[in-house]
């Protein structure tokens, strides 16, 4: 099998869940001086011996609040101890995580984002986020 049958549903997955869960809708897109149409962009570089895939989306971002407070009800995070924007945005890989009550077949199929990042890592591969809340993509 080659790396981009090994890519192929963690990239799949990842633009299903920036279409479900970061993109708004046209009217909130609107109201927030966005385009009504979202836009997902994906990039390949090669850098340093390593190949960098990027998926990017001028989508809502990840409210950091929501995931904070689920955190905190599960015990994952301390009111003594807050949690950093970083260690808050890798929650979102944690088996089960998710701060949507609603389950759709674009991305509510039963695989987290959890399963994106074991794949890559299999690959040899690392997954970050970069958040910016209500902001469109650089």
């Amino acid at each position: 099998m080659t790396m981009i049958e090994h890519l192929k549903d963690p990239l799949t997955h990842i633009v299903r869940n920036a279409i479900d869960h970061g993109i708004e809708s046209p009217a909130a897109r609107r109201q927030a001086g966005k385009d009504p149409c979202g836009t997902i962009v994906l990039s390949a570089r090669h850098e340093a011996g390593c190949i960098v895939i990027r998926a990017s989306d001028d989508g809502a971002g990840l409210d950091r609040k929501a995931i904070a407070e689920l955190a905190l009800a599960r015990g994952i995070a301390s009111e003594t101890k807050p949690l950093s924007a970083a260690e808050t945005d890798d929650l979102v890989f944690e088996p089960g995580f998710t701060t949507t009550t609603t389950v759709s077949e674009l991305s509510g199929r039963g695989v987290g984002l959890d399963v994106v990042k074991r794949n890559v890592e299999t690959l040899r591969g690392a997954v970050s986020i970069e958040s910016r809340q209500g902001r469109a993509r650089p």
